[in-house]
């Protein structure tokens, strides 16, 4: 009978060297991890006589938040038989052989690469989650050098609107994608991802009823069928690509 083995390792975070920052290491999948603390400096504010006042801090901040970097390997193509068997190659072990990369000799001498019958291999998807619960871990953030190490595709945001609208962060938004197409999830940002009901149909019989039975049915949210505008996202990141947000 197979047993598996649920040995848990526990290990703080945020004391190993810079360049040591693999929190879990696999064959199907490398997280990497990336410690925030605030930093107030960047909210201060000056009077109106142009003198700084006091750095503005947060109440019942936490003194670290992790931001987390998740990458999968690189997906080995797809082997095509079809072009196997058209170049002479017999079903059996030459398959396997070129699959795995290996160039083949048949008996009479032809030589048949792997990268005639083989895909082109898929590059790693790479997902960033970036935990910035206020402005003052903002610094921390755009100064780690994991994120310039990576090409990301996804980014998810677990931000407010104050921090996905600082200068700061959309300097880095878009320097980052500059380099590579980047979709982004904002998550817990409800004045700019309205509600919607999954099931359309329901919900508009029930927007109906509730007209003529209000004390019976109740009338969904208005938002559930306010659609998210170009004017609305754009006031985040020009020229970047939102794929939907999430409002817990």
């Amino acid at each position: 009978m197979l047993r598996p083995n649920f040995n848990l390792s526990i290990r703080e975070l945020g004391t190993e060297k810079e360049e040591e920052q693999n929190v879990y290491t696999a064959p199907e999948l490398a997280i990497h991890h990336v410690v925030l603390s605030p930093r107030p400096s960047i909210s201060k504010k000056r009077s109106s006589d142009g003198t700084e006042k006091s750095p503005i801090v947060q109440p019942q901040q936490p003194k670290q938040v992790i931001s987390y970097l998740f990458q999968t390997p690189q997906m080995p193509g797809k082997f095509n038989p079809q072009e196997a068997i058209a170049r002479g190659v017999p079903k059996g072990p030459l398959f396997g052989q070129l699959h795995h990369g290996k160039d083949v000799v048949l008996a009479d001498g032809t030589c048949v690469l792997s990268s005639d019958c083989v895909a082109a291999s898929s590059p790693p998807n790479t997902v960033a989650v970036i935990a910035c619960p206020s402005i003052d871990y903002i610094t921390d953030l755009i100064h780690a050098p994991l994120w310039s190490k990576y090409g990301l595709d996804l980014m998810i945001h677990l931000a407010d609107r104050d921090v996905l609208t600082h200068p700061m962060y959309m300097e880095w938004i878009e320097g980052l994608g500059k380099k590579t197409k980047i979709q982004h999830l904002i998550v817990n940002a409800p004045l700019e991802c309205p509600q919607r009901s999954i099931f359309r149909a329901s919900t508009k019989l029930n927007l109906k009823l509730a007209k003529v039975l209000p004390e019976c049915f109740t009338n969904p949210k208005q938002s559930e069928y306010v659609e998210v505008s170009q004017e609305r996202t754009s006031v985040l990141w020009k020229e970047q690509e939102i794929m939907f947000g999430v409002r817990t």
